[in-house]
């Protein structure tokens, strides 16, 4: 073999490199931003090797896309990130978008009702809450004194319900002057997207209907963090 060819083959099988003798990419003078990473820190002294890979943190959240990090062009989104803000995005990358949103004051009410106490004659309570995420129900529990003779008359006005959402209004008595439980006694679901709800109970002429009431509001279609209802009880009972 003459020597010319002998040269030209030895070039071939050289591992191409840079004027510094490292493989284009993060560790080359090149400043690509190629797909080579260094088992031995860079050195180049033999220690370790080079290998195709991408180990890169692009938003600088101390976490790779190697590492589960849903969208590296986003310092707010990484394993492990705060869901608890209602910002559309699924900052802990599980694939669930808000889901610890910090609601409002009467949270947790999903399964047990927040006490409202009694509402005397004429009273109304105005509640500002949000329903989210779509499984979530919000339960407001309160006393209504009544008589044997007087005019009973139970309000739940449901307002600003979000564009697109369906949602339920519900009224429960949970326990009667006698302290038994009823069950639902009246609800409304009248507008399939946004609109309001009503529910009005007028009781019983000549029957005592004293009691602790619940109101609920459910999703039946869904819900949004980023905007909140407003539910109006208004309680009237006059002898």
């Amino acid at each position: 073999m003459s020597v010319p060819l002998l040269s030209l083959l030895l070039a071939c099988s050289a591992p191409y490199t840079d004027d510094t003798g490292a493989p284009p990419g993060p560790g080359g003078s090149d400043g690509g931003g190629g797909g080579w990473v260094t088992t031995d820190g860079g050195s180049g002294d033999g220690g370790g090797g080079w290998s195709t890979g991408t180990v890169q943190d692009g938003d600088g959240d101390g976490y790779t896309v190697e590492e589960g990090d849903c969208d590296d062009g986003d310092g707010a989104v990484h394993p492990g990130g705060d869901e608890t803000s209602c910002d559309g995005k699924d900052n802990d990358c599980d694939d669930r978008v808000d889901e610890d949103f910090d609601r409002d004051d009467y949270e947790p009410n999903d399964d047990d009702g927040v006490n409202l106490g009694e509402l005397a004659e004429e009273e109304s309570a105005l509640l500002l809450a949000w329903l989210w995420p779509e499984t979530d129900q919000d339960r407001y529990l309160f006393y209504v004194e009544d008589g044997d003779w007087s005019w009973f008359d139970v309000e739940l006005w449901l307002y600003d319900v979000p564009e697109g959402a369906d949602y339920a209004l519900e009224l429960w008595q949970v326990e009667d002057a006698d302290g038994d439980y009823v069950g639902l006694v009246d609800s409304a679901d009248e507008e399939a997207d946004g609109g309001e709800e009503l529910v009005n109970y007028g009781g019983s002429t000549g029957f005592d209907d004293s009691g602790w009431y619940e109101a609920v509001v459910r999703s039946n279609d869904g819900a949004a963090c980023d905007t909140a209802y407003t539910l109006q009880i208004l309680v009237g009972s006059w002898r």
